[in-house]
C-alpha cells in the first residue's frame, strides 16, 4: 500500500516537472528568460505579501480554562 502511495506521489512530481519545464519551453519563444524570472518573482512576492498580512490580521488566540490555578 505505502509503495503505492510513494509511486504516486513521485508520478505526480514528475508529471508537474514535465508540464513545467514544457510551459517554460514554450513560454521562452515569446518572453526572453530574464521577464520569465521577473514575473515569478512578483509571484513570490505577491506570496510573502499575502503571508504577511494574514500573519497580522489573524485574532490571537484566547486561553480558555476552568481552573484558576492553571492561569499563568
Amino acid at each position: 500500500m505505502l509503495d503505492a502511495v510513494s509511486g504516486t506521489l513521485v508520478g505526480g512530481i514528475e508529471l508537474g516537472v514535465g508540464m513545467s519545464g514544457l510551459l517554460i519551453g514554450q513560454l521562452t519563444l515569446v518572453l526572453g528568460l530574464a521577464e520569465i524570472w521577473m514575473v515569478s518573482s512578483l509571484y513570490a512576492f505577491g506570496m510573502g505579501v499575502l503571508v504577511i498580512y494574514l500573519n497580522v490580521t489573524r485574532e490571537q488566540p484566547t486561553r480558555r480554562t476552568s481552573d484558576p490555578q492553571m492561569i499563568v
